[in-house]
């Protein structure tokens, strides 16, 4: 819970300011130990948490099945792209207001964080984008919030020839996204001093489309590359659950299959006790 501390006041404070944004996709979710403690999230019209681990996303499943607003699956966004939502009546898919990747780009290598952020930023038809980003002066250059000179800096970091799961203080200010100003940004710490990263809030505009449309390619490098572990100050200690004071908006969605993609967990034709929503991937083609 401290590792998230900053998080939960932060995204309460945006969605004070913006109560109208009432779909939000989170992935991945993780055990979802803190966002329960985040009002918007339970009282929201749809809340989307998603993990590539298939036995978290059951687990959830099971923990918060009593949360009618809540769609919690098996997830990932690399191959699934950004999910869209449909009502079992009506199946016009529906972009998400809001789409959460919360500390997860700094353990994907680079390639595969350029394809989420073209399927988030330009697919997912979503209308913000909050994630972890880590300040500039990580680059390794002294002066205070600056990048690096070395313009191939995190592609030699980010290139995890060994897997996922390494770790490296990907900055969305510097090459090779040179994303523009976040609409805000928090320290993700600052309470509870763990790493250095904040939490970044984007618009999707013209703008930040563009960064994300002209996003130079890694060269491909030779060898090992870089791998770091994450610096630790602090141990992190996250409960398994978290029981919120605010009750959760029974307005009941459902989770279906979608052929070709990651599995749901419900098989097809299921239906939860009083199906009204249903979440899947719908792609437009854009950037393959």
């Amino acid at each position: 819970m401290k590792g998230a501390f900053d998080w939960i006041t932060g995204l309460t404070k945006f969605f004070n300011q913006y109560p109208e944004l009432q779909t939000i996709a989170d992935i991945p979710s993780g055990d979802m130990g803190w966002q329960m403690a985040v009002r918007h999230l339970n009282t929201a019209k749809l809340y989307f948490g998603g993990d590539i681990a298939k036995s978290v996303a059951e687990d959830n499943a099971r923990r918060y099945k009593s949360h009618g607003n809540k769609i919690l699956q098996h997830w990932d966004l690399h191959s699934c792209g950004a999910p869209k939502w449909h009502t079992t009546c009506d199946l016009t898919p529906y972009s998400f207001d809001v789409i959460m990747i919360r500390d997860a780009l700094q353990h994907i290598s680079i390639d595969k964080v350029q394809e989420i952020l073209r399927k988030v930023i330009l697919e997912s038809g979503a209308k913000w984008f909050i994630t972890s980003s880590y300040p500039g002066s990580d680059t390794l250059r002294s002066d205070s919030g600056a990048c690096s000179t070395d313009e191939n800096l995190f592609c030699s970091k980010g290139a995890m020839p060994r897997g996922d799961g390494g770790w490296y203080p990907i900055a969305l200010d510097c090459a090779p996204f040179r994303f523009p100003a976040p609409y805000s940004k928090t320290k993700s710490h600052s309470t509870f001093p763990i790493e250095n990263d904040f939490m970044y809030v984007y618009k999707i505009d013209d703008a930040l489309k563009e960064a994300v449309r002209t996003m130079k390619p890694c060269p491909v490098l030779g060898g090992l590359g870089s791998i770091q572990r994450r610096p630790q100050l602090n141990p992190q200690v996250v409960p398994q659950s978290v029981q919120t004071k605010y009750p959760p908006r029974q307005t009941n969605y459902q989770a279906i299959q979608q052929p070709g993609h990651v599995q749901s967990l419900h098989k097809p034709g299921y239906s939860l006790p009083h199906p009204q929503f249903a979440a899947s991937s719908f792609h437009s083609g854009l950037n393959r």
